[in-house]
């Protein structure tokens, strides 16, 4: 888990203790209509001063606002998911982090159009998406971005709140406690299994590869790699997104180096022994996909 994993995971950590509803209390279920909220700021302009490090690149900084008639539980959610959008916008800065939290979004869009250090503090991407809602839960997928020693980096992460509770929780808190070991089997179980898969888009790839030397195929899988890829694609709580009572997703940040290597970067985990593994199956029967409302 890279540094930016582990400092969003810790705030996210210690914000479960906050905003919890007595022990009895009927679970709310969440709200599924929504819009986006933040921006994007083009690239640096060029001008008299050195520009930024990451001034080449555009800054994506978009997360969701929910609606809803409950008013407390609904501010709650609003401003835990724009915390965890700032935060992985400015991660790494904890000053800069509180001052953002107490302006506008055209006042930190503004800032980072205009302001080098910041510019230079800010990832590249930080998107905060709503995936899915069962009952009281909304499921969001964190997408990051920001510059490496060679190459942009991405991140991902899976995240979960609570609605009646006010609070998020942790993935694995919804999943019984041999979970990981067993997630981990069967995500090795996938791997293995990716590389005897027959993918229609290379298949493809390879038929005009043989008409045009000048083609290139990401996907080239051989089997002396399986090995590699197993250790490099294990498991991990912030990977697992719930798709249902009976199916999860695995997902790997993008990098081209071991896509080529190892494939795609999603695994699905699906059937009856993923059933098993949550603590109340039956909260993820049924699931809403988040209705973006547009202007």
């Amino acid at each position: 888990m890279n540094a930016r994993v582990v400092l969003l995971t810790l705030f996210l950590c210690a914000n479960q203790i906050i905003g919890t509803v007595p022990a009895g209390a009927v679970p709310l279920n969440a709200p599924s209509r929504f819009k986006y909220a933040g921006g994007t700021v083009p690239a640096w302009k060029a001008g008299t001063e050195q520009p930024p490090e990451n001034g080449t690149y555009s800054v994506t900084w978009k997360y969701p606002v929910f609606f809803d008639e409950n008013e407390s539980p609904r501010q709650k959610l609003n401003s835990w998911i724009r915390t965890v959008a700032l935060t992985a916008l400015f991660q790494g800065d904890d000053q800069l982090l509180q001052q953002a939290t107490a302006l506008t979004d055209t006042h930190v869009l503004e800032i980072l159009g205009r302001d080098k250090k910041v510019r230079e503090a800010a990832a590249e991407q930080a998107e905060l998406v709503p995936t899915n809602v069962f009952g009281p839960y909304v499921l969001f997928t964190l997408y990051t971005e920001w510059i490496g020693a060679a190459r942009p980096q991405h991140g991902i992460e899976h995240l979960v709140f609570d609605y009646g509770k006010g609070t998020s929780v942790p993935v694995q808190s919804l999943f019984k406690s041999n979970a990981k070991d067993v997630f981990s089997s069967l995500l090795r179980s996938a791997v293995e299994a990716s590389f005897r898969e027959k993918d229609p888009a290379y298949t493809a790839c390879l038929q005009r590869k043989s008409l045009d030397a000048k083609v290139t195929c990401e996907r080239e899988l051989n089997d002396d790699d399986i090995e590699a890829c197993a250790n490099e694609r294990s498991f991990d709580w912030h990977l697992l997104s719930i798709e249902g009572a009976q199916k999860v997703a695995i997902t790997f940040p993008y990098a081209p180096g071991w896509r080529k290597t190892c494939g795609d970067e999603v695994y699905v985990l699906e059937g009856e022994p993923v059933q098993q593994l949550f603590v109340e199956p039956g909260n993820f029967r049924k699931g809403r996909i988040p209705d973006r409302v547009t202007p």
